[in-house]
């Protein structure tokens, strides 16, 4: 990443992650992202990088892998604490494609079923195995989707597209019923360090929240 991106490294919180492993910090700074996927394992790479809609749509990639999303972080900055199935947090895994660095990032599991055993309405829930910590910086206004079992799900991906689970784009965010959302205006910092494995809902509209966290606010 370069000093641009990334800025100060002795101005990223030590608290979030280890600020000499400069691959695991993601600064996404508003610009948009895009994933691949290798076939055979699910295992989804992201760029480290932003990436236009044009470099990822003439990306070629590795035999094996397919593009499997593109979006817009929420959150001013992020930190992957280690890859998937890595005994213990360090040096995130990473890859050279045509010039752009990926970072091996998350492997989708399974898609949930409704409570009534059908599909949810412009909405899939996966739970996805990722070690993913989150900053959103004071003064901000950020979106979090509570749930019936009543824990919250902050907003990470304000706007994208997934290629893996044959979603259709849909303009309308459908809620599931006794579900609500609130905005939340910070007044300092917020960090969030979401579990292993994440619950990660993704809306037709391509929006994401994941958790589950307790914000108490």
């Amino acid at each position: 990443m370069s000093e641009q991106q990334l800025g100060n490294s002795a101005s990223l919180p030590a608290e979030m992650g280890d600020i000499s492993l400069q691959s695991n910090w993601h600064n996404l700074g508003g610009h948009a992202c895009g994933e691949i996927m290798q076939l055979a394992t699910r295992n989804t790479w992201l760029s480290h990088e932003p990436l236009t809609t044009e470099q990822y749509e003439q990306l070629k990639l590795p035999e094996g892998f397919v593009k499997s999303g593109y979006g817009t972080g929420a959150m001013d900055l992020a930190y992957f604490r280690r890859s998937p199935d890595a005994p213990n947090d360090g040096p995130i895994q990473s890859m050279q494609i045509e010039g752009h660095l990926f970072m091996y990032v998350a492997r989708p599991e399974k898609i949930e079923k409704a409570p009534d055993g059908g599909h949810y309405q412009g909405l899939k829930i996966i739970q996805v195995n990722k070690h993913h910590n989150l900053l959103f910086k004071a003064g901000r206004t950020v979106e979090v989707i509570s749930c019936p079992d009543a824990m919250d799900y902050i907003s990470v991906i304000a706007s994208g597209s997934i290629g893996f689970t044959e979603s259709q784009q849909d303009t309308k965010r459908h809620l599931p019923k006794n579900w609500t959302s609130r905005e939340i205006t910070l007044e300092t910092d917020l960090l969030v360090e979401l579990p292993c494995p994440t619950r990660a809902l993704f809306f037709n509209n391509g929006e994401s929240f994941q958790g589950p966290i307790n914000l108490d606010m």
